[in-house]
């Protein structure tokens, strides 16, 4: 394995150089509308104050927050509604508003769901869905994270076998709502731009690094201080190369477990294109949606070091091939490199 180290990774905030979404799915028809009780409708976001809040805060070694997490402790299956198919499978619909919200997630406290169960999302203005998410999602510790879906008018959607409903396990924890743009561009006004003197990943300059470029991910995260943050991580290999799940971070970003948990990791956000560094376009954010190759979710805390500012996690589940990533190398000699170069996503922004 060739020797690298890489700085800077998790956020970084300063703006000077020195993370599937499908179109909706077919619904069944003749389906009667969700009954006002299915229908949840959170508190109208306050952009201003999160973005003041946001400027106070601002320095250099601290993730950005893009999002606030509302609480919706207490919703279960009981707080939506349930139809029963021609098929004789059922449907249990939930819908979710989100005034304000420029995307949203969300975050179950419990998960399970027997084989044949299926969960999804989708965006009720048509723009996309997430999913479908099913027994392959279960965890060891029963909860489930999602990737961003564009939009703040949702409908929650679980399918189940007509003899295996009783089987299910579903408790909402949060919604995440994006007040920045998590999915394009923002308006000037509120927009946190990367430096355009940063590279595009793509771009020539990148050439003799390939492997290691593949090995850096965009993710989000829920903090246990509140709020939704975008860092960076690296997709590292161990000695003996057994391990293909381990991803090294910032310790200002990812610091417990619970955090870790929330994890979700979208692979391969980079600009499809090279732009000139230092134009106007260099340092415009593009969207999320279609510039991503995977998403995955969930990890679990290995070591965390505040003085170094340094974070080990093992991803919950394996990396899908689709995500085209490469695990980095690293040893312990104190060979110190010559030149030192770094990948991340600055601002939460795709790949430089």
């Amino acid at each position: 394995m060739r020797q690298l180290r890489m700085i800077g990774l998790g956020s970084v905030l300063s703006v000077a150089c020195a993370v599937a979404v499908a179109a909706a799915p077919m619904q069944p028809a003749n389906l009667p509308p969700l009954a006002a009780a299915s229908r949840i409708t959170l508190p109208a976001l306050d952009v201003s104050k999160a973005l003041a809040e946001d400027f106070d805060e601002k320095r250099f070694g601290v993730a950005r927050r893009f999002g606030l997490v509302a609480s919706l402790k207490g919703v279960t299956l009981a707080s939506g509604e349930w139809t029963q198919l021609a098929d004789s499978s059922w449907l249990w619909r939930l819908q979710v508003e989100a005034p304000g919200a420029k995307a949203v997630d969300f975050s179950f406290s419990q998960y399970h769901l027997p084989h044949g169960a299926t969960l999804s999302i989708r965006e009720l203005n048509n723009k996309g869905s997430i999913g479908p998410f099913s027994d392959r999602d279960n965890r060891v510790y029963g909860e489930l994270y999602t990737p961003l879906l564009e939009g703040n008018s949702v409908l929650l959607e679980l399918r189940v076998p007509a003899d295996r409903r009783d089987l299910v396990r579903l408790q909402l924890a949060g919604v995440t709502r994006a007040y920045r743009g998590a999915f394009g561009h923002e308006p000037s006004a509120t927009a946190a731009k990367s430096g355009s003197c940063n590279v595009d990943s793509i771009c020539p300059q990148g050439d003799p690094w390939r492997p290691q470029i593949a090995s850096v991910a965009h993710y989000s995260f829920q903090s246990d201080a509140g709020g939704a943050f975008a860092c960076t991580g690296q997709l590292t290999a161990d000695a003996s190369r057994s391990d293909n799940r381990l991803l090294t971070t910032a310790n200002h970003c990812i610091s417990t477990n619970d955090e870790a948990r929330s994890m979700v990791i979208y692979w391969g956000y980079e600009n499809p294109t090279c732009r000139t560094p230092g134009s106007a376009a260099s340092g415009t954010r593009i969207p999320l949606t279609g510039n991503f190759r995977a998403t995955q979710s969930g990890a679990t805390l290995l070591g965390s070091h505040g003085e170094s500012d340094f974070t080990l996690v093992r991803l919950d589940v394996s990396v899908p091939s689709s995500a085209q990533a490469i695990a980095t190398g690293w040893d312990r000699r104190e060979n110190i490199p010559p030149r030192t170069f770094t990948v991340h996503h600055p601002q939460g922004h795709e790949k430089r």
